[in-house]
């Protein structure tokens, strides 16, 4: 259950920071480029504040990524474990876990 709440807190966090980046790139497109992105394009680009911007982006979805992957992989270990025949695997108890 611990393991479950915290990749879920590391799912959440890194969402957090992609939404701090989309909120940063409607912040600039508003507030600073207007309409006039396409005439400072190259100056946006090669800037300090795109490239931590673009840091953020990135952290952020691998973070996501990478706890997604692991809640996968715990919940397919518990899964697998739990369709486990108890004991011995015979005919008999394969066919009585088919019925149920």
């Amino acid at each position: 259950a611990l393991v479950n709440k915290s990749l879920i807190i590391l799912i959440s966090f890194g969402d957090f920071l992609v939404g701090c980046y989309l909120l940063t790139i409607a912040i600039y497109d508003t507030a600073i480029f207007r309409n006039s992105y396409c005439r400072e394009q190259i100056k946006w680009m090669t800037s300090f504040a795109c490239s931590t911007i673009g840091v953020l982006s990135t952290v952020g979805s691998q973070i996501s990524l990478f706890a997604m992957t692991g809640l996968s992989t715990v919940r397919l270990h518990g899964i697998r474990g739990s369709l486990r025949v108890p004991g011995e695997v015979t005919l008999v108890k394969s066919l009585r876990s088919l019925l149920v």
